[in-house]
């Protein structure tokens, strides 16, 4: 009995390895298939004229299209507010902008919301002197919605 029981795993193994093998030739199957009559992803996105733009706004650089979400340091404004990002860098399909070129778009977003960032505790502590100091930071973020590449 010994002997059989791992001739049954190692079969059993293999029965696996192969059930996996045939879901991948299955997969790659599907693949090919969707290449070759053209419905694949990968085609239909460069198919698609993208428009994105890379804004300097709260110290950072975000890349941004039409109806992204973004969150940032803390603006001034309020809720439903119209503000204008410096765009730094345009690609509009082909077609790459840059500032040094001279941008003439303008990003328009509108402020969603003011947010606060994860709590982060900050503790200093030295030993044998009994020192021990807490302190505790929330960044006040702006979330915004962009709402025009123009």
């Amino acid at each position: 009995m010994a002997i059989i029981a791992p001739f049954e795993v190692v079969s059993e193994d293999l029965f696996a390895v192969g059930l996996h093998l045939g879901a991948c030739v299955v997969a790659y199957q599907k693949f090919f298939s969707a290449v070759a009559s053209g419905n694949c992803n990968r085609i239909d996105r460069d198919e698609q004229n993208v428009v994105y733009a890379i804004v300097k706004v709260g110290g950072r650089q975000e890349k941004v299209s039409v109806d992204s979400v973004i969150v940032v340091n803390k603006m001034a404004g309020e809720a439903g507010d119209k503000v204008e990002l410096e765009p730094i860098m345009l690609v509009d399909g082909d077609k790459v902008t840059t500032a040094a070129d001279g941008i003439s778009a303008k990003v328009t977003a509108e402020i969603v919301r003011d947010e606060k960032g994860p709590k982060i505790n900050i503790v200093k502590y030295k030993n044998k002197t009994g020192y021990r100091k807490r302190q505790g930071h929330r960044q006040k973020l702006t979330r915004l919605k962009v709402t025009g590449i123009k």
